[in-house]
């Protein structure tokens, strides 16, 4: 049963046992429930397949030359969709933690800076309350 995590978009697969139990993300850690079948219901049996077809391929049939399309570099159709697909949103993903990081570290320097003008303010306060506590000159007789 296919799915994607829900943080980082990437596809796993899982049994259909699995469904409605919690999982973790095997790219970004994150910890989510595995989503329900919604269009087979939960009671069906499942489907018969068929065998798997094995081709086999000799290169000697083939004049000495490797297997048509492996280790060329070229993966299967659409792969390259998805992937580029799964890059947008970890970037996008990326920088929304970096403008929110952003705006965290400038949020603490206005409050730090805030801080320190009260605790100047209330020390000066304090200096101006010294320096008029002059004692008073009692008058010569």
């Amino acid at each position: 049963m296919p799915f994607e995590c829900p943080l980082c978009f990437e596809p796993h697969d899982a049994p259909p046992s699995a469904a409605g139990r919690s999982t973790v993300c095997q790219c970004c850690g994150a910890s989510f429930v595995v989503p329900l079948l919604v269009d087979a219901p939960l009671s069906a049996p499942a489907a018969p397949q068929a065998p798997p077809l094995v081709v086999t391929y000799s290169p000697e049939e083939h004049g000495g030359q490797a297997e048509p399309g492996a280790d060329d570099g070229r993966e299967e159709p659409g792969r390259d969709r998805r992937r580029a697909r799964h890059e947008r949103r970890l970037r996008r993903a990326r920088e929304s933690r970096a403008k929110w990081a952003l705006l965290i570290k400038i949020t603490a320097v206005v409050a730090l800076g805030a801080a320190a003008v009260v605790a100047v303010s209330a020390a000066r306060g304090r200096l101006a309350e010294r320096h008029n506590e002059v004692p008073k000159v009692q008058p010569q007789k």
